[in-house]
């Protein structure tokens, strides 16, 4: 098995008969039991066998692991995101996979709770379909984000109606329609449509 090791812009990457395994340091090639003494700054090639691939591999998917934990210790993140921020980073599909699958099953991940803290966080400022809209682009799945809506609108005794005239308030600084002139109207309406409300719902606070 050829182990091969790319130096590029202070880190290193390594391939094991061609397949990319991730970033990696000399530190942990050598614990693995790499000798690390020949790699230079540039590329690196020796042959090796399966045990040292498979130490590799483990060793990628621990640190991929530990990375997707740290980027939760310090926010609420969905999947997608997490795989986003973790590919970013130079790990390979098969790492990321792996910790996406471990953070469900230790529920670190949870696209419940993700969908509740989204929903909340954004409930006072856009419509109900278009938080669901953005919530289905981060593949939390409709009968999830449906439901936490759902449950939260009900809890919180809000309507959309209540959503816009909050809107309307901290966007003009007014509490009338009778205070706004026709400019000031259309910028509003402008700003609602951006937010996700329709215009017949909108219209019914601007007339």
């Amino acid at each position: 098995m050829l182990l091969r090791i790319e130096t590029k812009y202070k880190s290193r990457y390594v391939y094991c008969d061609d397949e990319y395994m991730g970033p990696i340091t000399l530190k942990e090639l050598s614990d693995i039991g790499v000798n690390t003494e020949d790699i230079g700054a540039s590329i690196y090639e020796t042959e090796t066998d399966e045990d040292i691939s498979e130490r590799i591999r483990t060793q990628i998917i621990n640190k991929c692991f530990d990375k997707g934990m740290t980027y939760l210790s310090r926010a609420e993140y969905c999947a997608k995101e997490i795989a986003f921020k973790l590919k970013s980073k130079g790990y390979p599909d098969f790492a990321v996979n792996s910790t996406i699958a471990l953070l469900y099953e230790f529920r670190y991940l949870n696209d419940k709770r993700f969908a509740e803290a989204y929903i909340r966080s954004n409930i006072y400022d856009k419509s109900r379909s278009l938080i669901l809209k953005e919530l289905d682009m981060k593949d939390i799945s409709h009968d999830v984000s449906g439901t936490v809506i759902d449950g939260i609108y009900e809890d919180m005794d809000l309507t959309e109606d209540v959503v816009i005239e909050h809107l309307i308030e901290k966007k003009s600084g007014c509490v009338t329609t009778e205070e706004m002139d026709d400019k000031t109207k259309r910028k509003l309406m402008q700003f609602l449509l951006r937010r996700g409300f329709g215009f017949s719902e909108i219209n019914k606070h601007l007339t």
